[in-house]
Formats: C-alpha cells, sequence, structure tokens
C-alpha cells in the first residue's frame, strides 16, 4: 500500500467516522521539495481537529473554512506540486499556495510547521488549510521580507495577473521551477554532444571502411 492510497483511506474513514479519534492523519514522508527547503526528513501529519476546523462550515465565533471532501483528498498532490512556497526560519515553518481553489474562488493556502512534537516523536504537522484572501498582499508582503520562493514558473505568472501582482523578474529567474529546467536543458545540451561525437565517430569509421575498401580493390586490379 502506497501513501497516498492509505492517506485516502484515512480520509475516507474520517467522513464516516470510522477513524479513532486519537489517530493522526499520516500522509507518509515528507515530500523532496519541503525538503529542499529546509523542512527536516520527518513524517508529514495533521490532527482530526485539524481537519475538523477545515471542513465544518461556518457557525458562530467557531473558525471553519468550508472545504469541500476534493480539495482534502488532493492534499499531498497540492503539497507536492506547489506554486508558491513562503519559508519563515523565525516561525519554522513552510506555507504552500496551491492552484486549487475553495468555493470563494480564493487559492489554497497549507500551513506546515516544521519539527513537532506529536505523540512522543518528531514531524512535519499541517497546521491549517484554507482560501487564502488578500492572497496579493500577502505574496507581496512575504517577497519584500525574501521570504517567496516560486516553485512552478509558469503557473506562479499565471495567478499573479489574475490578482495582479508584479513579481519581482529576480524572483521569477530564479524560479526552482527554471532551475530544474535550466539542469534539465544542460542534460540534454550533454546528451545531444554525445551524439554528435557518436554520429561523427560513425562517420569517421565509415570513411576510414570505404577507403580501406577502394584500396583493396584497386590492389586486387592491378
Amino acid at each position: 500500500m502506497n501513501d497516498k492510497q492509505s492517506y485516502l483511506e484515512q480520509i475516507d474513514k474520517y467522513y464516516n467516522k470510522k477513524l479513532a479519534s486519537h489517530l493522526l492523519i499520516e500522509f507518509g514522508k515528507t515530500p523532496e521539495i519541503l525538503q529542499k527547503f529546509g523542512a527536516p526528513d520527518l513524517p508529514l501529519v495533521m490532527q482530526q481537529s485539524t481537519l475538523t476546523k477545515c471542513v465544518r462550515k461556518k457557525t458562530g465565533s467557531r473558525s471553519a473554512h468550508e472545504l469541500s471532501r476534493e480539495v482534502i483528498e488532493t492534499l499531498p498532490k497540492q503539497i507536492e506540486n506547489p506554486i508558491f512556497l513562503i519559508k519563515d526560519n523565525a516561525r519554522n515553518s513552510i506555507a504552500l499556495i496551491s492552484d486549487t481553489i475553495d468555493r470563494n474562488s480564493n487559492y489554497i493556502l497549507i500551513a506546515i510547521g516544521l519539527n513537532e512534537t506529536r505523540k512522543e516523536m518528531q514531524v512535519n504537522e499541517i497546521k491549517s488549510i484554507y482560501g487564502k484572501t488578500n492572497l496579493k498582499e500577502y505574496l507581496q508582503k512575504h517577497s519584500e521580507l525574501e521570504q517567496l520562493h516560486i516553485i512552478d514558473n509558469k503557473k506562479a505568472e499565471m495567478i499573479s495577473r489574475v490578482i495582479g501582482l508584479q513579481l519581482p523578474k529576480a524572483l521569477i529567474f530564479s524560479s526552482y521551477n527554471k532551475k530544474i529546467s535550466s539542469a534539465e536543458e544542460n542534460v540534454n545540451n550533454k546528451d545531444s554532444l554525445l551524439d554528435r561525437l557518436e554520429k561523427n565517430k560513425n562517420k569517421i569509421s565509415n570513411a576510414s571502411k570505404d577507403r580501406l575498401e577502394r584500396y583493396q580493390d584497386h590492389q586486387t586490379s592491378r
């Protein structure tokens, strides 16, 4: 059973009130993309009380975000493929903005506390999930604090146009997505060079073979 299957089974039990209340919701290993930005290599978990706050309807003064089951079920994918990542060293946390939206068309924010202690073990814990209002101001603030990182360049530019945010060119240029593309391009260029060398080598070999055959024919005809 892989982590994603296990996660969906836990979510199904949660919605059907069959998940023991003392259990943490487990996502498996913290994704590599988070580790690249300083998250420790620990299990990623969420408390059921956090999930309840995220999905319940707003009544009175209780904190509630009314997220759909679809948003919750796709959390692993959202975490593995964020658009923006905000790393706050002072709070020892990471926040992610995905391209998934809530009922009000706000992009989903996932807040993660790093190196927390739960059930006598060290974990990275999802603290909150909600549709982020005032996203433009939020991203602008963290950009100015140099805490904002672009993970998916194309989607980041698209979202920025939608919310009217002017991203710094330096930030776009240094995006994680672009770094990966450049690395792949370098590998592809290297492969192309090797291919060309191999082709040239074959041409030289074939030319030498032809010259040898012509020489042998000439000797035979003498």
